[in-house]
């Protein structure tokens, strides 16, 4: 939707919009090099969405999703890419909240994100995710799940 509008500062309009009946996010701000603030999505009520890949991609500025953190993202299957290349987002640990469970994809969800300290803060249950483009759901261990979600070297295609 405002996919490389490279200049988009202020999305505080936004804060009223009436999205849930959203299915998708996919995308929606990707390439939004300036975009910081994004406390006018605080409220939005995203859970009938059934994707955010790409949808803060390459979002340079962006240090604080903490606006993000009462998502109810239970219904969603396609984390791909959320925030890849966020190069000043240094705090993830506002997403504990979050249930992903639905069979999501992860793939590079916070690849590039090279601020990020502490990569082991998420407690997500990841058991039912499929991590990887030609996984299954025999992927072993927690350890290596939560890692692929920050590994740089995956091949990332697209993000549907």
């Amino acid at each position: 939707m405002f996919c490389n509008c490279n200049n988009l500062v202020d999305i505080s309009p936004l804060q009223n919009w009436n999205v849930a009946n959203s299915t998708g996010f996919n995308c929606m701000f990707y390439f939004c090099n300036k975009l910081k603030d994004i406390s006018s999505l605080k409220n939005w009520n995203v859970s009938s969405s059934n994707g955010f890949s790409g949808m803060f991609c390459n979002c340079n500025e962006l240090a604080d999703i903490s606006p993000l953190k009462d998502w109810n993202v239970s219904n969603s299957s396609k984390f791909d890419g959320m925030f890849i290349n966020c190069n000043n987002l240094e705090d993830i640990s506002v997403l504990n909240n979050w249930k992903i469970s639905y069979l999501a994809t992860l793939n590079c969800m916070f690849s590039n994100c090279n601020k990020i300290e502490d990569k082991n803060v998420l407690k997500w249950n990841v058991s039912n995710s499929i991590l990887f483009k030609d996984a299954t759901k025999e992927i072993a261990a927690m350890e290596s799940e939560i890692k692929s979600i920050f590994d740089d070297d995956k091949d990332y295609e697209n993000y549907d």
